[in-house]
């Protein structure tokens, strides 16, 4: 007997990137969502907060960037905060 698989549903409506230059929002973009499903994907049954659930901005914290950051750098670092904020 198969075990279902836990569902996870992430909308991102923007991701607002100050001080680190141009990006390239599709390539952000899909580096954001790599990440996530990797995280989602590798991870051991996570609660989510009460805040997450609800649909509530999630603050995942501050990420710090070196000058030499690339855009894949950049959106690994958002995911990671993105799913910090969401673990319980």
């Amino acid at each position: 007997m198969a075990m279902n698989q836990p569902s996870v549903r992430i909308d991102i409506n923007e991701i607002i990137v100050r001080g680190c230059g141009p990006v390239n929002e599709q390539e952000l973009h899909a580096a954001v969502r790599t990440e996530l499903v990797r995280l989602f994907s590798t991870a051991e049954r996570t609660s989510f907060t009460s805040s997450a659930d609800r649909g509530a901005p999630i603050d995942g914290g501050t990420i710090n960037l070196t000058e030499t950051a690339d855009t894949a750098a950049l959106g690994s670092q958002i995911a990671q905060a993105v799913y910090r904020g969401v673990q319980g």
